[in-house]
């Protein structure tokens, strides 16, 4: 593990805020979880229907802050500490501030103190956080009618980042194609819109958020399991439908080529059987080997898709 660069010696309270957020998340997972978990509570497309940022009025935006600052605490049990500054980290008090394009606003009791800047992109599914100390000099003058100021953007160098232009968990609505997107959106029911973004979506991370968005149904799984969900007629095509929550269903996506789903995501993918020439990626299913194939492959074969596939719904087999 590789500490950002800044200065050794400059500004000691700033090096250990950043190797404490650092070390409490080596990988940016975390913060891409809580990024994600932010931006879904905000849709909150369960009963809104809402899933990308450009659906929001710009007052509704401007919560998605709080719900960062807010979800970053519970996350990494960063001490709150009142009015003045968010958090205490390290021993030291920080200020959380978070922007869609990266423009912080500050508030003028911050002015000398360390801030916990963050900006991220449903789009991208990209996220970036740092540290900065909001010195006087750095910032713009005048500010706005609270009186905030903001990093000039000839002094954005001094920001030490932690994690730059990091994964966070996919939101598949914001970045389908849109004629995907509204072939999807155009059908009728919402079991129906489930069962088309599984199979205009193959081998892409689908989140629990996004089925529950189609759905306007708080119960996703009811949507996706075999005997009335998508699992049954997707089965018909040569289609399964694997579970992020489930580690044998995971190691099958991973062996298969494809991206794993992770906690609370699935992951759609056609099969077919492997020819005895294939040397690609593939399963072997009671003493048959099946590999990704195309629609027409997979809807060939569908027949004879194993029956463990299709119900996908046990309990973790620990594979």
């Amino acid at each position: 593990m590789t500490l950002p660069m800044a200065l050794p010696g400059f500004d000691a309270a700033l090096d250990e805020v950043v190797a404490a957020v650092l070390a409490a998340d080596p990988t940016g997972r975390r913060t891409g979880t809580v990024m994600r978990q932010s931006f879904d509570q905000l849709y909150d497309g369960g009963r809104t229907g809402v899933y990308h940022v450009d659906q929001l009025s710009p007052t509704q935006k401007t919560h998605l802050g709080t719900f960062v600052e807010v979800n970053m605490a519970k996350e990494f049990n960063f001490e709150t500490v009142g009015v003045k500054f968010d958090y205490r980290i390290a021993g030291h008090d920080v200020d959380a501030k978070f922007s869609l394009s990266g423009g912080w606003m500050l508030p003028p009791e911050v002015i000398g103190h360390l801030c916990l800047v963050m900006q991220a992109s449903d789009d991208e599914a990209r996220f970036d956080i740092g540290v900065v100390r909001a010195s006087a000099e750095w910032l713009t003058a005048g500010g706005n009618r609270d009186k905030k100021v903001a990093l000039r953007a000839g002094h954005r160098d001094k920001i030490t980042w932690i994690h730059r232009g990091a994964r966070m968990p996919p939101n598949v609505l914001a970045t389908l194609a849109r004629a995907d997107l509204d072939i999807i959106l155009s059908k009728k029911s919402g079991q129906q819109k489930v069962n088309e973004i599984f199979r205009r979506a193959p081998g892409r991370r689908i989140s629990r958020a996004a089925i529950e968005t189609l759905a306007m149904q708080r119960d996703p799984l009811k949507r996706v399991r075999r005997n009335g969900g998508a699992r049954t007629p997707l089965a018909a095509e040569g289609m399964i439908i694997m579970n992020g929550d489930y580690t044998w269903q995971r190691n099958i996506v991973t062996a298969l080529g494809a991206e794993p789903p992770q906690e609370g995501e699935f992951v759609s993918l056609h099969i077919t059987p492997a020819e005895t020439s294939w040397t690609g990626p593939q399963i072997v299913i009671e003493g048959r080997a099946w590999r990704r194939g195309t629609p027409a492959e997979a809807l060939a074969n569908a027949s004879e898709l194993p029956e463990i596939l299709q119900e996908a719904g046990k309990a973790d087999a620990g594979t």
